[in-house]
């Protein structure tokens, strides 16, 4: 299997997040081999990567298909699975710059999914101070980046970048014809590695009253365990896993419902919802099931308080897929049916 990865190349810890992906993978019985597409350039080239990147586009356009037509030479005969941890778009002097390679990787590569990495913006901000600290190659980049020295927080610039990576892997499993998820780099290691190992992996988003989660530790060991079980079928996405802002703008608010609705809802195979006993409304769950029911994902809900509430009176969730508990859910045989257990 080969896996795309794209996001940010600073501000993530990404290098991070797939070496512990890699150690995952390799407890199951599965050699995961990674190229760090930056990397590649500096063993082609010996050029770092600011001087690649300042670089005119018609040496950097050759360059970048070169690492693409070795990487392909490489992996031609493995029985490992790959992932390539590729550069999509890079902001390099006040422009975000797009590598549009999509054209060079049809051609030689055969992709099975593209993962987006991705965190908030007050996570993000935080590394890439840390990097600009470290000194490292990227420091440059990364405090250019960021304007050390205005009075712009940054944060309206990461949430722009996480939206061009976002749009771009879009555009590339749109033309490949695989699948993109969007993925925080705080959810599980495990679940990245499943993700670059299992091709017909089912894809899960939990929703619940957020607010109300954070207020009562009782009810948040309920969605842990629907989280829990809903693992055996596939990778679950948890939005609690993008740290929740206080006092967000109102930037990354709108931010927000993007990456949720958007970014991630539209690309799941379904959308499980729970809710306490007695419910309470959320504004966040009925956008999440409208969109899902708009993008034509299978919804379902555990409902404590049985049928009906505004979820089924709004037509959003088909009564049929209301349960009182999670082993009700998981029970049931539509639920088995789409999503048996692996």
């Amino acid at each position: 299997m080969l896996t795309l990865i794209n996001g940010p190349i600073v501000g993530l810890g990404a290098r991070t997040f797939i070496s512990e992906a890699k150690e995952e993978a390799r407890k199951d019985g599965n050699n995961l081999r990674v190229f760090h597409f930056a990397e590649e350039i500096t063993k082609a080239t010996g050029f770092d990567f600011l001087s690649f990147m300042s670089l005119n586009d018609f040496q950097r356009n050759a360059i970048r298909e070169n690492i693409f037509r070795a990487i392909a030479d490489q992996i031609k005969d493995t029985q490992d699975d790959v992932v390539i941890r590729v550069v999509t778009t890079v902001e390099w002097r006040d422009v975000n710059q797009k590598f549009k390679d999509v054209d060079i990787i049809s051609k030689l590569l055969k992709p099975d999914r593209i993962v987006t990495l991705m965190d908030s913006e007050k996570n993000m901000l935080s590394r890439m101070q840390s990097t600009i600290a470290e000194g490292n190659e990227l420091s440059r980049l990364t405090r250019d980046y960021l304007r050390i020295g205005d009075s712009s927080s940054g944060e309206e610039e990461v949430l722009d970048w996480l939206n061009e990576e976002v749009s771009i892997g879009e555009d590339w499993a749109k033309s490949l014809n695989i699948r993109q998820v969007v993925f925080s780099v705080n959810e599980s290691p495990s679940a990245l590695a499943r993700l670059c190992t299992q091709k017909d992996l089912k894809c899960f988003y939990v929703s619940y009253p957020m607010t109300f989660l954070t207020q009562h530790p009782e009810f948040r060991e309920q969605k842990d365990k629907l989280v829990e079980g809903l693992s055996s079928r596939g990778v679950v996405i948890d939005p609690m896993a993008v740290e929740l802002v206080k006092n967000a703008s109102s930037a990354a608010t709108a931010y927000t419902v993007e990456r949720d609705l958007h970014w991630i809802v539209k690309k799941v195979d379904a959308v499980v919802g729970i809710q306490p006993d007695p419910p309470v409304f959320s504004f966040g769950m009925l956008d999440e099931f409208q969109h899902a029911k708009g993008y034509g994902v299978p919804s379902f809900m555990i409902f404590p308080a049985g049928s009906g509430g505004p979820f089924g009176e709004d037509q959003f969730l088909d009564k049929s897929r209301m349960f009182k508990d999670l082993a009700s859910l998981l029970a049931s045989t539509e639920f088995n049916k789409l999503f048996p257990e692996s």
